[in-house]
């Protein structure tokens, strides 16, 4: 049944590719008939042929353009698999997986920046596929911290939108996208059976630690134009910047209520 659904695709590939061909064959002739149809006036030909020289090269660019626009969202899908399987790995604590999905991501990302595409379109892709390798990369960074059993006052080198080549609006996006990615690793953690409250406590306390050390950050930041420190440039989304800072806030605010609860019962009565 495969096989022969494989089949059916590939004659209908064959197909299309055959007509494309002539297409291009009959429109090529179409464009040589003009040129030399004694009816047109000669200002009318020398201006047409003028304007086709200076455009000879665009007919083939805006080919590539198109069959970029396809390969960009298959590497930008493996790319969001890739880190989301990543994470998974980071959870099962499989280093070699990690570093593995890091070299993979980096190197689609790289080939990503490659492909030529109209800027409004290139700025998409980059922007989206590289705020989520920036989350990955940073998720790397931190979940240690998140997981240490003892408390870390040292943090490791978190990289830079230099170090991977991104815009620093991707870079703040992927750095805020890390909290609530952070956020769900460690509501996870918290579903282990057999913890104290104390330890729960102490859980609980180091995410709001990470978190609002990197929202504190971002507060430089809020009174930017959004149109200039927004990641997205998709129509409808006006304000991407503030709606990850609210919510980081709302994430902060409802663990801070549990911690906030625990301490009360954990209170001695006066």
């Amino acid at each position: 049944m495969e096989q022969a659904e494989y089949g059916r695709k590939k004659v209908l590939r064959d197909s299309m590719r055959e007509l494309q061909n002539q297409a291009e064959a009959l429109m090529t002739r179409h464009y040589i008939g003009l040129s030399e149809d004694p009816n047109i006036p000669e200002l009318t030909r020398k201006l047409s042929s003028k304007v086709s020289e200076q455009a000879v090269d665009f007919s083939n660019s805006f080919e590539e353009q198109r069959v970029n626009f396809g390969k960009s969202h298959g590497l930008g899908n493996d790319l969001r698999r890739l880190a989301h399987a990543g994470v998974c790995a980071l959870v099962r604590n499989d280093t070699k997986a990690v570093e593995e999905f890091r070299t993979i991501i980096r190197g689609l990302w790289g080939l990503l920046a490659e492909l030529e595409l109209p800027g409004d379109l290139a700025w998409t892709f980059d922007s989206e596929n590289g705020q989520e390798m920036v989350e990955f990369e940073i998720v790397i960074s931190l979940y240690p911290i998140l997981i240490a059993d003892n408390e870390l006052n040292e943090i490791s080198t978190i990289p830079s939108d230099k170090d991977l080549n991104v815009r620093p609006q991707t870079w703040l996006a992927g750095l805020g996208d890390a909290v609530t990615e952070l956020g769900k690793m460690h509501r996870l953690r918290m579903t282990k059976h057999g913890l104290s409250k104390t330890q729960r406590l102490a859980m609980r306390e180091r995410y709001l630690k990470i978190a609002n050390g990197i929202r504190s950050s971002l507060d430089k930041f809020e009174t930017a134009y959004a149109m200039i420190i927004n990641n997205s440039r998709r129509k409808f989304f006006s304000d991407t910047f503030r709606g990850l800072l609210g919510r980081i806030d709302n994430l902060i605010e409802r663990e801070t209520d549990k911690v906030t609860d625990m301490l009360d019962q954990m209170a001695e009565q006066p």
